[in-house]
């Protein structure tokens, strides 16, 4: 009869196995975590109470240890956990059987599936994946198994005979020694832990494990569950196939991440992905998520690339001739093909030679000189080359040739120097200073001379005089002509001098009848008080003399006039489109005006007539 048990027991023990993981069950309601969703599973990890436990470890049959949790199970008070109270396996090993990993027993289960304990009345998640159970990282999940279910930190653990890898050597269930309690740490190497040496399992909790569950409920997806597109830049893409959802309720959206490239769009109402991509790219997962507005989402994966075409042409810019070579200047093309643009490529007609830069602008060597020369440009891209751009002006390099300063260089001046600037290369434009200042630039890759001439000498310092402005519409002044003296035309009024002596200044080719502006800028700042004195005539018929010109604002070093064609300021006093303006800063004297010859006759003559009524009046009497 002992004989016949034992092999009744065993088959009974093979059988449950067999039964226990041939397929996942549908998680009772009490036993569904939150966060998942139809389909989804996980299983679940039940400790059994700390009193009543089986009367010692002596059993070599894991049937009895089975039988032991599932018994608990069923007098637990957590809900579900009734339900599935034949479905638990104890977690053990003995002599002639290893269930340390009840996980990985029977087709139907899978480590990749999370873990929860109901130890607080709910289920906690404490492995993201069964898997992670069997590593010595687990040791403070484990921890937190034993203070959930109320064994304290100390609390009593039943050595099952299990390490994390496997059942151990020895002081298996069953084995002449069995060890129980908990010695404490999360050092130690068993998965439940080894404890102190001696006792009885009576009075410890045990661990059991479900198997596979199910969440209930129609299953949630997306089908198809995963898309490919292959596109081009510029090339509107072929729309992604509708997806079509199960087990989402109420309002279906899509949406995706990571972000899709500006140009494409999906339809939120449909999750078709559609668009004409603007740059390319290799191929990028993205994920597309259906979210009903009364239950969960489901996810699918749409995989897109896009390859890139070749780069519009540059736009030609001008090119310049150096010796036996050129240099070309372009800007990059509108379209870059959706790809980097890895470089620039200059071919000169005739000849065919090239150059090459990331850049503008590129130089072409190898030119043969005094031979006259276009050139295109084409840019480059992971895609190939482009077409080329329009031709560029045609130059013909020749040797160098440096630049010279011509005969103005160190010649004073009052005006802008406009003649004799170079005797060699081109002359840039004079700048306005002291000195005046302008270079010549040489060619075929000859140097460049800088040049200067030193502002016109006025009294103890320098002064230059600016270009004349022009009313809008008028005929544009010209300064014909400008010279400082230090020899006044006539002895200044008394007690004023001229400290930054006379300026003759003429100017031409105006309209008639219009007026100008004039500025003089000298060397050093004008003293305070000073005025600007003209000589010449003030009314027609007057002689030269000395007059304070009101038209002048003295600002600093500066005097602007305003001069106004055949009024006053202008000596001839005619309007015939020529101004003539001698005069200079004057300082100190009276500013009335020193009578002309005419004023003094005027003067004299009134004197004679009051002289001869003075004499008929005393012969009257």
């Amino acid at each position: 009869m002992g004989k016949k048990n034992l092999l009744i027991t065993l088959l009974a023990c093979v059988l449950s196995l067999i039964s226990h993981q041939a397929k996942a069950l549908d998680a009772p309601a009490g036993l569904v975590p939150s966060g998942l969703n139809p389909g989804d599973k996980f299983y679940i990890i039940f400790v059994t109470s700390f009193s009543g436990g089986p009367p010692d470890g002596s059993s070599a049959n894991i049937s009895v240890y089975n039988s032991w949790v599932q018994s608990k199970a069923a007098s637990s008070t957590v809900s579900g956990i009734q339900t599935l109270s034949n479905q638990f396996l104890a977690v053990g090993a003995t002599a002639t059987d290893d269930q340390c990993k009840p996980f990985l027993d029977g087709a139907s289960q899978d480590l990749t599936k999370p873990v929860y304990t109901v130890a607080s009345g709910t289920p906690t998640r404490v492995a993201s994946a069964a898997s992670s159970l069997y590593s010595a990282q687990t040791v403070p999940l484990l921890t937190q198994i034993r203070n959930e279910s109320g064994a304290g930190a100390d609390g009593g653990w039943t050595n099952t005979g299990c390490t994390y890898q496997g059942p151990s050597a020895s002081n298996k269930l069953g084995a002449a020694s069995v060890w129980s309690g908990y010695s404490g740490g999360t050092g130690t190497t068993a998965w439940v832990d080894n404890g102190a040496a001696g006792g009885r399992l009576s009075g410890r909790g045990y661990f059991a494990v479900s198997p596979l569950l199910t969440v209930p409920g129609t299953p949630i997806s997306l089908t198809p569950s995963s898309q490919t597109v292959n596109g081009t830049v510029g090339i509107p893409i072929t729309a992604t196939t509708a997806f079509t959802q199960t087990g989402l309720t109420g309002t279906v959206s899509y949406s995706v991440s990571p972000a899709l490239p500006s140009s494409l769009s999906i339809n939120s109402s449909t999750g078709v992905i559609s668009g004409t991509p603007a740059s390319a790219q290799s191929s990028v997962n993205y994920t597309v998520t259906a979210t009903g507005s009364t239950s969960g989402s489901a996810t699918a994966t749409v995989s897109i690339s896009v390859n890139a075409v070749v780069p519009g042409a540059p736009t030609i810019g001008t090119a310049t001739a150096g010796n036996a070579q050129a240099s070309v200047t372009f800007t990059a093309p509108a379209n870059n093909g959706g790809a980097l643009i890895t470089g620039y490529t200059v071919t000169s007609n005739p000849g065919g030679l090239t150059g090459t830069g990331a850049s503008s602008p590129i130089t072409v060597t190898g030119l043969t000189n005094g031979t006259a020369y276009t050139f295109t440009v084409t840019a480059t891209n992971s895609a190939g080359t482009g077409s080329a751009s329009a031709a560029s002006n045609s130059v013909t390099p020749t040797s160098a040739v440096n630049g010279a300063c011509g005969t103005a260089n160190g010649v004073a001046s009052a005006l802008k120097p406009s003649a004799n600037l170079c005797s060699a290369g081109t002359a840039s434009s004079v700048a306005s200073a002291s000195p005046w200042t302008w270079s010549c630039a040489g060619s075929g890759g000859g140097t460049t001379a800088s040049c200067s001439a030193p502002n016109s000498t006025a009294g103890s310092g320098t002064a230059r005089v600016g270009d004349a402005s022009n009313s809008s519409g008028a005929a544009a002044w010209q300064v014909q002509s400008a010279a400082f003296s230090n020899t006044p035309p006539a002895t200044p009024p008394a007690g004023v001098t001229l400290p930054n002596g006379v300026l003759a200044l003429n100017l031409n080719s105006g309209t008639p009848g219009s007026s100008t502006q004039v500025t003089i800028t000298y060397s050093q700042p004008l003293p305070a008080g000073a005025k600007y004195w003209k000589y010449g005539k003030e009314r027609v018929g007057d002689a030269d003399h000395w007059y304070v010109y009101p038209n002048a604002v003295i600002s600093g070093n500066t005097v602007t006039l305003t001069l106004t064609d055949g009024a006053l300021g202008d000596n001839d006093l005619a309007a015939n489109g020529l101004i003539a303006d001698p005069g200079g800063v004057g300082v100190g004297g009276d500013a009335t005006a020193i009578p002309t010859l005419s004023e003094w006759a005027m003067m004299l003559l009134s004197g004679l007539l009051g002289l001869f009524g003075f004499l008929a009046y005393r012969r009257t009497r």
